[in-house]
């Protein structure tokens, strides 16, 4: 993503202000209410984040989201499909059962990013 995007720490309070302020019920354990602030938090802070970012950055920073979701441990992507997403068509991967779905998911990014952006989704 391009060095120049930059929002403030008040921008992400607000974001993240709305998330927690959501209706939930008082019934739901710790974890739902955790889990429920959570993919608000995401939602918004994609929906929030994304406009403003050009189209092909867009891709991007979703990516990054998911990555950040997936490192948390909330995540529900299986393994082997959040590797394919994150580190691209690996030569073990195109080895594997999955190779039909690393060569259509890499001629997809190839369409929608610049090779600059398609390195930098590959250092993630």
């Amino acid at each position: 993503m391009h060095t120049l995007y930059r929002y403030s720490l008040a921008f992400f309070l607000e974001v993240f202000e709305a998330s927690i302020k959501t209706e939930l019920a008082k019934d739901l354990s710790y974890e739902k209410r955790l889990e429920a602030i959570l993919e608000k938090l995401f939602g918004n802070l994609f929906l929030r984040v994304g406009p403003g970012l050009q189209e092909a950055d867009v891709l991007v920073f979703g990516l990054q989201l998911a990555q950040v979701k997936a490192e948390s441990g909330a995540s529900t992507f299986p393994k082997p499909e959040m590797d394919l997403l994150l580190k691209g068509a690996a030569v073990d991967v195109m080895k594997s059962a999955a190779a039909p779905l690393a060569e259509q998911c890499r001629e997809v990014l190839k369409s929608k990013l610049n090779s600059q952006q398609l390195r930098a989704l590959q250092d993630l």
